[in-house]
């Protein structure tokens, strides 16, 4: 084997020894994709002091006008569920649990919407990326 040959195998190998890194980075990667939330004040009146918490931190707001929305991307660790916290106009606090259950392989986004009769509703995608190909599932609140 001449010296031309064995440059040509060691450049290839190289070659291949960086793809496979660069794609196991972006396979890491993509589980830590985000989760966005989305709060929608449906409500008449402003939500004030709003707190969407989750395993291992929280977002807040401190005025959602009525008819507006914000989003947050949040990180949670590990397992978790999403609660909210507000307050109306007349300083009574509301809490309200979004009853979906995250794990850390779901990426994806929720609408969340606070309702003019004290209650939420939810809809969105999520996206487990731990199965073979893409298994996306809808998540909705009841009916």
């Amino acid at each position: 084997m001449n010296i031309a040959m064995k440059r040509t195998g060691c450049l290839i190998a190289v070659t291949l020894s960086t793809a496979a890194l660069v794609l196991a980075i972006v396979w890491i990667l993509s589980l830590f994709a985000p989760f966005t939330v989305t709060i929608i004040n449906n409500r008449p009146e402003p939500i004030n002091n709003l707190l969407v918490k989750y395993t291992g931190g929280q977002e807040q707001c401190s005025r959602l006008a009525p008819g507006t929305e914000i989003e947050f991307t949040i990180e949670y660790q590990g397992d978790s569920h999403i609660e909210l916290e507000c307050s109306d106009e007349e300083g009574i606090t509301h809490y309200y649990l979004v009853d979906i259950y995250l794990t850390s392989s779901y990426s994806g986004h929720l609408d969340i919407t606070l309702e003019n009769n004290d209650t939420i509703s939810w809809n969105g995608n999520i996206d487990d990326r731990t199965c073979s190909g893409t298994a996306l599932c809808s998540a909705h609140s009841p009916q």
